[in-house]
């Protein structure tokens, strides 16, 4: 049986296995759960837990390595819409100067998309979200997390697209998606880039 790291009871109803983001596992069960039935549980979603547990721990230590070699090798090199710039500011500087240029490009995106399909917002807003890359409130409000910034412009024009296609459909149905798809014809292109390499964008701590 796989190693547990964590073995937390509560009042939850229902037994609960996570794998963190560093790869540790995780398991919730109910205050009265018999072990027994936790270990068989356990024992049947075996294979998904050894198989998650290796994608994340590789996710986890490329992530690492590419900030580690950001700090070491980058000679002032960070990431702008895909591309690499010399830029020699610490890291506190270098978010607000990605959150400044995050703003700039991405307000003329928004506009681009809304313009071109007929759409109104309401504002646009830069936050330091790290699993949510944008969101659309009801009243129109587009957020966007700075990190987007790094992604090459047709990922970065993917997230806009979804997000103010939001302004016309709230969820995600196949309406909606048909959306996204008039604005970006390829998006899932886009969107599995995102799936896969997002979490390579951010700066070394």
């Amino acid at each position: 049986m796989v190693k547990i790291d964590h073995f937390i009871r509560s009042k939850r109803r229902t037994i609960l296995l996570q794998i963190k983001a560093d790869g540790s596992f995780v398991v919730r069960a109910p205050m009265r759960a018999d072990i027994n039935k936790i270990n068989e549980f356990i024992k049947k979603k075996n294979e998904w837990i050894i198989t998650k547990q290796s994608e994340i721990k590789m996710r986890f230590l490329q992530r690492q390595k590419m900030l580690e070699s950001q700090e070491i090798n980058s000679e002032n090199k960070v990431l702008l819409l895909g591309e690499k710039i010399s830029c020699s500011k610490k890291r506190a500087e270098l978010i607000l100067w990605y959150k400044r240029e995050a703003l700039k490009h991405l307000t003329l995106r928004v506009n681009y998309f809304a313009n071109t399909f007929g759409l109104k917002y309401n504002s646009i807003k830069i936050s330091s979200a790290k699993k949510r890359w944008g969101s659309c409130s009801s009243r129109g409000n587009i957020n966007f997390s700075w990190r987007l910034i790094m992604a090459p412009s047709d990922v970065v024009d993917y997230v806009v697209a979804h997000e103010v296609s939001h302004l016309k459909h709230r969820n995600h149905s196949k309406n909606f998606w048909k959306h996204v798809a008039m604005m970006m014809p390829n998006y899932k292109n886009q969107h599995d880039w995102l799936r896969k390499n997002g979490f390579l964008l951010d700066v070394a701590s």
